[in-house]
């Protein structure tokens, strides 16, 4: 079983904020299919720095956290959706950590 926690930022990059609905959508179109098996989403207050300016900025961030088998189409669905995710809301970068984890349900 994988830990995967995914990191998305919900500031596009003229400061506008991703709208509740529009993360709604986002996780309704994209996340849910991709991870029917479920998921859990946390609202957090995220950091990073610019590679090209330098600069860091702060903002609003929402962590998905998804238990999976590592299934071969596994990479494939995390790339969909963290691509999906960069086109629809103008972001540089999607987090993704994944690590090795003892589980059940």
């Amino acid at each position: 079983m994988l830990n995967i926690t995914l990191l998305f930022g919900q500031t596009r990059p003229r400061g506008q904020a991703i709208s509740a609905s529009e993360w709604r959508d986002f996780l309704k179109t994209t996340l849910t299919p991709a991870f029917p098996a479920g998921l859990s989403v946390l609202s957090a207050q995220g950091q990073w720095q610019d590679p090209a300016t330098g600069r860091v900025s702060q903002e609003p961030a929402r962590l998905v956290t998804i238990l999976a088998a590592p299934t071969q189409d596994l990479p494939t669905r995390l790339d969909t959706v963290r691509s999906r995710y960069k086109e629809r809301f103008q972001q540089q970068s999607v987090g993704l950590m994944v690590a090795p984890v003892c589980a059940g349900f």
